[in-house]
């Protein structure tokens, strides 16, 4: 289940608590899951363009996926 769900559950509810539920157990993505998921990868469009025109060293931005992965692993070995 992913945030795209959530969105359409939430957008779906109006505040009934049936509904939202049903629209959870949904699998296909409805209109709140489907703007959610363009608004997302627009605005990370629109931050990695910013990031690429404003900076003036590129290699901090190559290393940002290996700090993701880092900092996941650093935050499992920290809770367990």
């Amino acid at each position: 289940m992913g945030w795209e769900t959530w969105a359409d559950a939430l957008g779906a509810a109006h505040r009934n608590q049936e509904r939202f539920l049903a629209v959870l157990k949904d699998p296909h993505v409805g209109s709140f899951g489907v703007l959610t998921l363009v608004l997302a990868l627009a605005s990370k469009l629109v931050l990695l363009m910013l990031l690429v025109r404003f900076s003036a060293n590129l290699y901090p931005l190559i290393l940002i996926p290996a700090r993701a992965r880092l900092f996941a692993v650093a935050s499992v070995r920290h809770l367990a």
